[in-house]
């Protein structure tokens, strides 16, 4: 074959390129947008897009006759969680069947989901384009669901009902709708406190992050302050170590600007949301909500009997998403409320999956810590604002899922995992193709040589 072939193929290719990574973008936000994707009808719809987005991959790799994608070591805990569903459902181990063949599903997806975006956010150009989509699309969400809070809509858009839960916006549960606030605000933050970032991109990132954030505090969500307070910490904690050391003394003083910017920030966030709240919200920053079961609102209680069916069930847990079965054997209460989750997402992995399923999770936090604090401080200065935001939203929602379950709304999961490529990924321009019609390379060959295989 003929260099000139070579290319033309590359570049007949890239549409299918371009369309799966636009697909992996406005995927996530067509599911946010249908109620977070938590209906089994909604998933029939992503199975469908899922095999169009496998054809456009397999179509590239068909034209192009290479498989581009960056390894990651975070495969191998998702991997490894997939095949544990596989096994409870053959072995029957599983009190639930339905609920886990489900799950392990939706698992596949997922890792499905992350193997593509491994292979098509590869250049500097790509993953600007996804950070400025999802928090544009974020401020537009939480702007609207406010809107929606104050104008006391209940039908979700006058349609869906919810009546066992408080919805905000699209989201059946006003604090996963929090949780995903969190992470939108852990992409604003890290633009603003980036000396990278052009100042119509602060201006833009500063709105959303206002009005985010005014929408997170109004959910009462406890949990989803404490993430976004976290992640704040982290983009402030991150800006600080990977600061210019030649002139530490005047960058330790730059540094007040940020962090006294921080807290006019949060002080001018909670002004607002407490204004728009009204008495509910100042009733639950002094700790009384009036739907609380104490405190916790009776989480003790339930991780309590997490631990309980963990006990019951030490190896391989009680079957993956079988927690509202395992739950009843061992539940004290009356039994008036159905009790789906433990809500603490590491405790009902712990019980579902045994310890082979929560070495999973666990493995998968620690390395998706050590690759992202690994990037931040290996890539380039106008990536790391980008990588400390990503992996801020990240911290985020896996502090608030200690008390809750945020991660088991399929739409968060997505952006989730959006985020886990921007916090890790390693660019090499050199290695992959990049946007419109310009070859960069078409091998993983050290001198970019072309592969004409």
């Amino acid at each position: 074959m003929r260099v000139s072939d070579a290319l033309t193929i590359r570049t007949k290719a890239i549409w299918s390129d371009t369309a799966l990574f636009w697909l992996l973008v406005v995927g996530p936000m067509i599911a946010c947008l249908l109620f977070g994707a938590v209906d089994s009808g909604t998933w029939a719809l992503i199975a469908i897009v899922t095999l169009a987005g496998t054809l456009l991959w397999g179509y590239t790799v068909f034209r192009t006759g290479e498989f581009a994608i960056q390894s990651s070591p975070l495969l191998i805990p998702l991997a490894a969680f997939f095949l544990l569903g596989i096994l409870q459902t053959l072995a029957g181990t599983t009190l639930d069947q339905y609920a886990t063949r489900l799950f392990t599903f939706r698992l596949g997806v997922y890792l499905l989901f992350f193997l593509a975006a491994l292979a098509v956010f590869s250049t500097q150009e790509r993953l600007k384009k996804v950070r400025f989509a999802i928090v544009l699309f974020g401020g537009l969400l939480a702007f609207g669901s406010i809107l929606q809070r104050l104008a006391a809509i209940e039908p979700i858009f006058g349609i869906r009902e919810t009546p066992q839960a408080i919805p905000f916006g699209p989201f059946v549960n006003q604090h996963h709708f929090a949780a995903f606030m969190v992470m939108i605000c852990g992409l604003t933050f890290g633009a603003i406190f980036d000396k990278k970032t052009s100042r119509n991109l602060k201006v833009l990132n500063i709105g959303v992050t206002f009005v985010a954030g005014s929408a997170l505090v109004m959910t009462l969500s406890r949990g989803a302050w404490l993430g976004a307070l976290v992640a704040l910490a982290v983009v402030l904690l991150a800006t600080f170590v990977t600061r210019d050391r030649r002139h530490s003394r005047s960058a330790r003083k730059k540094m007040l600007v940020p962090a006294l910017s921080a807290i006019i920030l949060v002080a001018a966030v909670l002004g607002l949301a407490v204004f728009l709240g009204g008495d509910d919200m100042n009733l639950s920053l002094a700790g009384h909500g009036t739907d609380a079961e104490g405190f916790t609102s009776g989480r003790t209680h339930f991780w309590a009997v997490a631990l309980e069916i963990f006990a019951a069930h030490p190896v391989m847990g009680a079957g993956l998403d079988s927690f509202a079965v395992a739950y009843t054997r061992y539940d004290t209460w009356d039994g008036v409320f159905r009790i789906e989750r433990a809500h603490n997402d590491y405790l009902q992995v712990l019980a579902d999956g045994g310890v082979l399923g929560f070495l999973c999770l666990f493995s998968f936090v620690v390395i998706f810590c050590r690759q992202a604090i690994r990037n931040i401080r290996r890539t380039s200065a106008e990536h790391r604002g980008l990588a400390i935001g990503a992996f801020a939203g990240c911290v985020g929602i896996l502090v608030h899922s200690i008390v809750d379950f945020p991660l088991r709304t399929p739409s968060n999961a997505f952006f989730f995992l959006l985020l886990v490529v921007l916090a890790t990924v390693r660019l090499d321009n050199d290695r992959y193709l990049g946007g419109g019609s310009t070859v960069t390379s078409t091998s993983a060959d050290p001198h970019g040589k072309l592969n004409l295989t």
